[in-house]
């Protein structure tokens, strides 16, 4: 579901097994931030393609950075 502030970025699929891809309309690199649960930083990235297969399942939270935009979602690992 996109929310009109987050500047059309959005996060799938959601839940995921391992692969997540990022899209934006915007045509800059994204800022990707990956927390644990409680608050620990897993993964710094800029890719849009993020394969968190290696991660425990469970409940996570992902930051997106694009430009001037923020966006934050959580993403369920199976």
């Amino acid at each position: 579901e996109l929310n009109p502030a987050d500047d059309n970025i959005l996060v799938f699929p959601n839940p995921t097994d391992g692969q997540l891809y990022i899209h934006s309309n915007q045509n800059l690199a994204p800022d990707i931030c990956i927390f644990d649960f409680a608050g620990r930083l897993i993964l710094k990235t800029s890719s849009k393609s993020i394969d968190i297969s290696s991660f425990e399942a469970g409940i996570y939270l992902l930051n997106v950075k694009v430009g001037d935009n923020f966006y934050q979602q959580k993403v369920i690992k199976n």
